[in-house]
C-alpha cells in the first residue's frame, strides 16, 4: 500500500513494478511507459505497436484522473497488462514475459487446496475453453486427446463446454456427452489425464437461444425461457455465419425432461471417467438466459420473480447432487455478463440470492467470470471499469470460490492474496502453454497466444505450442 501526492491510498501494481514504499502515480506510469517503449522497440509489428501506444495513452490520462482509486488502479493495470503481453503471432519466438514471475509474488498460486472431493496440488486452474475440434456428431477426437494431455498438469482441468443433447448444441465441432460414442471417446482423454495425476471435470451446457434450426435433425427452432432472440452472430456446422432466429419459448411441462437430459449428461461424465461436472450457468447459456430478466419473460413457476428465474438452474444443481454428489458438482456464473445480449436490471439482488442457495447446498466449488472480460472469448477488450465479481460475492459464498477473467500469474496471485477468490482459472494462457504451470514456478517467459487459431482447425494452434519439456510432468 502506498500514498498518493494527493492523499489517496492504492494498491501497487503486482504486475511489472517493484514495490517502493512511497512513489507518485505520475512517476509510476512514467516507469510503465519506459517499459512499455523498451518492449515496443523489440518488436516488428508496426499495428500491434500503434495499438499498444494508444492503449497506454488512455492509460496515462485515465490514472491521473484516478490518482486515488485503488480499485481503478488495479483493474488498469491489468488492462495494460493483458493488452500489451497477451496479444501477438503464434510463433516460437513470440514470448511474454514480466519480473517477478515465478519468485514470492506467485508462491500463492502453489498451496494445495480442497475442492470438493478433490485435492488440488496448486491453484493454477485450466479454465473451459471452446476450441471446436471434435469429429461428426460431436465425437471426442485424437487430437482432442493430445490436446488435453498436453495440459494435464494444470491444478484441476475443466473441458470446453459439452453439449447435453442434439438440441443443446449452438458451435460447429462442438462435443457432446449424450452417446455411447461420446461417452467412450471422452474417456481415452480422462485416461491420458488420470495417468499423469491430473484432475479433470466435463462442462456440461446447453446454448439454449444461442443456436439454430441446422442443428436439429427435424429442422426445429433453439429454444429458450421467452420468444427472445440472441444478440449477435450464431455459427452453422459448416462455420458460416448467420443471424439467430427467434427460439421457441419451452413449454413449462418441458421443463423436467430437459432437467432430466442435464442429469443423464452428468452420469454420462462419471461414466466416461471425469472426477465430476461443471454447470455452464453463464455467457448466455440457457441456464443463464433462465436466471436473467432480460430474457426470461415467463410467467410461470420458472419465472417473474428472482426465486422463479432461478429455480431452473437450483433444481439442475439438486438433481445433479443427488446423481453425483454435490462435492463433484461445480457452477460457472458471470454476473454482469454482456454474452450474447444477455443482461438483468438487477444483477446484484439476482445473484446474490443465486449464490446464497448455492452455498447453502455445499456444492464444490462456485466458478465467476469476472465481468471486465466476459466477453474474452470473442474479443481482447476488457471493459476496465465493470463490477469486481469476487469482491460482490466472495463474503456469501464461504466454500472454494475459482475466479477467472483475464489474469496473469501475478495478478491472479494478488487475487488470491486478498482472500477474493481460492483457485485462478487461466484460459488463454493455458491454450498457449501447454505447461503453464512449469514457466509459472520456474519463472520462464510465457507463449503468446493466437486468437486466430482458437476456434476450429487442426493442430496449429492447438497441440504445437512450444513447451520447456517434450512431456508434461505429473503435477
Amino acid at each position: 500500500m502506498w500514498v498518493s501526492p494527493t492523499g489517496g491510498t492504492a494498491v501497487l501494481p503486482r504486475t511489472v513494478w517493484s514495490e517502493e514504499s512511497t512513489v507518485s502515480v505520475r512517476w509510476q506510469t512514467q516507469r510503465c511507459f519506459v517499459f512499455i517503449r523498451t518492449r515496443l522497440a523489440r518488436l516488428d509489428n508496426a499495428s500491434f505497436a500503434g495499438r499498444t501506444r494508444r492503449q497506454c495513452g488512455n492509460a496515462q490520462t485515465l490514472t491521473e484522473e484516478n490518482a486515488t482509486s485503488s480499485l481503478r488502479f488495479e483493474r488498469l493495470t491489468e488492462l495494460l497488462i493483458s493488452r500489451i503481453f497477451l496479444s501477438g503471432p503464434h510463433d516460437n519466438n513470440a514470448r511474454i514475459s514480466c519480473r517477478n514471475r515465478g519468485g514470492v509474488r506467485t508462491q500463492i498460486l502453489f498451496r494445495p487446496l480442497q475442492l470438493g472431493a478433490l485435492k488440488l496440488p496448486h491453484r493454477l486452474v485450466m479454465a473451459p475453453l471452446t476450441r471446436m475440434r471434435a469429429a461428426a456428431e460431436g465425437v471426442p477426437t485424437a487430437l482432442m486427446a493430445e490436446y488435453y494431455r498436453q495440459r494435464a498438469t494444470a491444478g484441476l482441468t475443466i473441458t470446453e463446454g459439452t453439449a447435453i443433447s442434439t438440441q443443446a448444441h449452438g458451435c460447429p465441432s462442438s462435443p457432446g456427452i449424450y452417446t455411447p460414442e461420446h461417452i467412450a471417446a471422452w474417456r481415452i482423454i480422462t485416461d491420458h489425464v488420470h495417468k499423469l495425476n491430473g484432475r479433470i471435470l466435463m462442462q456440461i451446457q446447453h446454448n439454449g437461444r444461442g443456436s439454430l434450426a441446422v442443428y436439429n435433425a427435424d429442422g426445429s427452432l433453439p429454444v429458450g425461457p421467452s420468444a427472445i432472440r440472441y444478440e449477435g452472430k450464431v455459427y452453422t456446422p459448416a462455420f458460416e455465419p448467420l443471424d439467430p432466429e427467434t427460439p421457441r419459448a419451452l413449454e413449462t411441462s418441458e421443463i423436467p425432461s430437459l432437467i432430466g437430459i442435464f442429469v443423464q449428461a452428468a452420469k454420462n461424465a462419471m461414466s466416461a471417467g471425469f472426477d465430476g461436472v461443471e454447470l455452464q450457468g453463464a455467457n448466455g447459456h440457457l441456464i443463464d438466459q433462465f436466471l436473467c430478466d432480460g430474457s426470461n419473460k415467463r410467467t410461470d413457476a420458472y419465472g417473474g420473480t428472482i426465486a422463479g428465474r432461478a429455480r431452473f438452474l437450483l433444481t439442475i444443481v439438486d438433481s445433479v447432487s443427488a446423481a453425483i454428489g454435490a462435492n463433484r458438482l461445480g457452477v460457472r456464473l458471470s454476473p454482469y455478463g454482456r454474452y450474447g445480449g444477455i443482461s438483468d436490471t438487477d444483477p446484484i439482488a439476482l445473484f446474490t440470492y443465486v449464490v446464497q442457495e448455492l452455498s447453502r447446498r455445499r456444492i464444490a466449488y462456485l466458478h465467476l467470470i469476472e465481468a471486465r472480460g466476459s466477453e474474452i472469448g470473442v474479443t481482447d477488450e476488457l471493459h476496465a471499469n465493470a463490477p469486481n465479481n469476487a469482491a460482490l460475492f466472495r463474503h456469501i459464498f464461504p466454500g472454494p470460490l475459482i475466479s477467472a477473467g483475464a489474469y496473469t500469474p501475478e495478478s491472479g496471485a494478488a487475487v488470491l492474496e486478498s482472500g477474493r477468490a481460492d483457485a485462478i482459472a487461466f484460459g488463454r494462457l493455458f491454450i498457449a502453454n501447454p505447461d503453464l504451470v512449469a514457466r509459472v514456478r520456474h519463472g520462464a517467459a510465457l507463449n503468446a497466444p493466437d486468437r486466430a487459431t482458437f476456434y476450429g482447425g487442426g493442430a496449429r494452434g492447438y497441440t504445437d505450442y512450444p513447451t520447456l519439456r517434450p512431456e508434461p510432468v505429473a503435477a
